[in-house]
């Protein structure tokens, strides 16, 4: 791949520049013909090539839009990910279950297989579910195994947290399955703690 191939695909795929973008960068008009003697690394310093001619060519106004040699210098540069089997094999399952149960207009569905679960300690795993960044919070699963703790900390936002299975400790404050809990914007939490092991679902802030 000749130099100017390779600048003119780093500056429409990775810097996103658009074909007209991309002229003003390097100076020159990149009509299919031209674009076509650059990819190729022929001399383009003939008479197409003329001030005259090249004053014309600049006259027109450049369409906005990737022409068919640049996005073929785009492909021939791009290589294709390997996926292992199992990868190949989770991805066509999930194409497929889309199509043929795609979620009501309007709607998201997030598929059990979608999501994993991180760990945060030895003890203490999350599931986020949902994250908005425009509001600043998300939803997620807590998984505490029996001696997993969270230390304090205070919220800038409300925070609410269910307990789906086992206890929790919030200081001296006990919460059981079942129990919904509730924490307003500018309190906070004494250390939690699950003696028993816990799964909660919790809606707080985004973590900085």
């Amino acid at each position: 791949m000749t130099p100017l191939r390779r600048r003119m695909i780093g500056l429409a795929f990775f810097s996103g520049l658009s074909h007209r973008e991309i002229a003003a960068e390097l100076g020159m008009p990149l009509g299919p013909s031209r674009v076509t003697c650059a990819a190729d690394s022929r001399s383009c310093a003939t008479g197409s090539d003329s001030k005259d001619s090249t004053m014309k060519t600049d006259r027109r106004e450049a369409p906005d839009v990737i022409d068919s040699a640049l996005a073929d210098a785009l492909a021939a540069g791009l290589q294709p990910a390997e996926l292992g089997a199992s990868q190949r094999s989770s991805l066509r399952d999930r194409i497929l279950e889309r199509i043929r149960d795609p979620a009501p207009e309007g709607t998201s569905t997030l598929r059990a297989r979608e999501v994993e679960w991180v760990s945060l300690n030895d003890l203490v795993q999350v599931r986020v579910l949902r994250q908005d960044e425009s509001r600043g919070d998300r939803t997620m699963l807590v998984r505490m195994l029996p001696g997993g703790m969270f230390d304090a900390h205070a919220h800038t936002q409300e925070e609410e947290c269910f307990v789906i299975e086992g206890e929790v400790e919030i200081g001296d404050h006990r919460l059981r399955s079942g129990d919904m809990h509730v924490a307003r914007s500018g309190t906070a939490h004494q250390r939690v703690l699950s003696r028993t092991g816990a799964l909660l679902l919790v809606r707080g802030e985004i973590p900085p």
